[in-house]
């Protein structure tokens, strides 16, 4: 299915950004009609003709948007599938779409391309499912209902999350929470678009620089600002109206095999089944091993391709607990851990490395063979900085909005 014109997507997008405004000049125009004096009862049947036309306007433009939402949602999805293989070869059908496996038919110049297109297509999908959104409600005050009409046109999912976290929020908050942080060095200027494969060090910000580290298999980050779990998939789909796309997306990530975080990014939300996470004193990283290409492939698909920080809400699985997990609202960063690599581990937390990557790759892979790999290079170390910082906020406003319990009673987990 070809992707509607881009141009009449501005148009009725354009016109969704109307919507109020034209409601308010009607409710002032049906103000005014009230108002007229029992002499201009001909000039009111005039008034009160126009505003019946008006009024029927405003309706088709709503019926049309959300026609266009659907349309977008379509074939953003559809856009991503095609775009995007697998990891590897054996599972090319199975895998999240951030990973291509090295033998693909497009081109550096046609991925770049691609990813253009899709990235400028989902921004207008977002830009039109955030047109309904209602304000944050102050502080000490209930949040805004939507009624049933309101709810019927607005996709649930996205009222649900979006509302809480809009694009110029999540963006204030990556910037505060980037200015705020003393021990991170500055972010390096970037003078153009990622579009080296080959390099992994090009517009990717140091860590911080700590001695102290731990690795975590099992466990969320001791840093979460809350952990609340264990919940199933049913549940999730059920507090965040999750659609069969994003259901079936997550399922595959149990089944994913091969170097690589297994995750999914949908809207403002990333879920990630079984991370590994590398720890210092006070901050917390996603840590991986995957080809170079992979490991590009990755960050591309989790910032969105701008291979800068952002906002999302963290879900983590953990099959030792059987259950998901809401860690909170984080900074996602991609970065260098200069100061660690898994040289530095004893060896029996390497041997336990080993095997953790063996049981993620495949089984029929010996815990030497791992090791090999590694040693000689041939996966990459990839890191992804966790932060939280000033976002304690917007995380509990998150889980009372989604029914996700209360934040200061929900338990942490085991």
């Amino acid at each position: 299915m070809k992707p509607p014109d881009r141009g009449d997507m501005q148009a009725n997008v354009a016109g969704d950004v109307d919507l109020r405004s034209l409601h308010d000049q009607l409710l002032a125009l049906a103000s005014l009609i009230m108002r007229a004096q029992p002499s201009a009862k001909s000039d009111d049947v005039h008034m009160t003709g126009a505003l019946a036309s008006l009024e029927q306007r405003v309706a088709a433009l709503e019926a049309e948007v959300t026609e266009l939402r659907k349309e977008m949602a379509g074939e953003a999805r559809t856009n991503t599938s095609r775009q995007n293989g697998g990891a590897w070869d054996t599972i090319s059908q199975q895998t999240s779409p951030q990973y291509q496996s090295d033998d693909t038919t497009l081109t550096e110049d046609e991925e770049e391309v691609a990813f253009r297109e899709l990235k400028s297509f989902s921004e207008m999908a977002a830009k039109a499912v955030h047109q309904h959104d209602p304000p944050a409600h102050a502080e000490g005050t209930e949040p805004a209902t939507v009624n049933g009409s309101e709810d019927e046109r607005t996709p649930r999912f996205a009222t649900r999350t979006m509302s809480l976290d809009s694009d110029s929020t999540l963006c204030d908050s990556i910037t505060a929470t980037l200015e705020t942080k003393q021990t991170r060095d500055e972010l390096k200027k970037s003078t153009g678009k990622y579009t080296e494969a080959a390099s992994m060090n090009h517009d990717i910000q140091p860590a911080t620089n700590n001695m102290d580290w731990s690795i975590e298999f099992h466990r969320v980050p001791a840093t979460a600002p809350v952990s609340s779990g264990r919940w199933l998939l049913d549940h999730l789909v059920e507090f965040l109206g999750l659609d069969e796309d994003t259901i079936s997306s997550i399922e595959r990530l149990e089944a994913l095999r091969g170097p690589g975080m297994r995750l999914h990014v949908e809207l403002n939300i990333l879920f990630i089944r079984d991370p590994i996470i590398l720890e210092s004193s006070d901050m917390a990283y996603l840590i991986d091993w995957a080809p170079k290409r992979g490991n590009v492939k990755a960050i591309q698909y989790l910032t969105n391709g701008t291979f800068q920080p952002v906002a999302r809400h963290v879900f983590m699985f953990r099959s030792h607990m059987d259950g998901w997990y809401y860690v909170g609202l984080y900074i996602i960063s991609p970065v260098n851990v200069d100061d660690w690599n898994w040289r530095k581990l004893g060896g029996k937390d390497m041997f336990a490395l080993a095997d953790e990557l063996r049981k993620r790759w495949g089984n029929d892979m010996r815990r030497a063979d791992i090791m090999s790999m590694l040693e000689k290079g041939e996966v990459e170390q990839c890191c992804f900085e966790l932060n939280s910082d000033g976002l304690e906020a917007k995380t509990r406003a998150f889980m009372i909005d989604n029914n996700f319990g209360d934040p200061d009673t929900v338990d942490d987990a085991d």
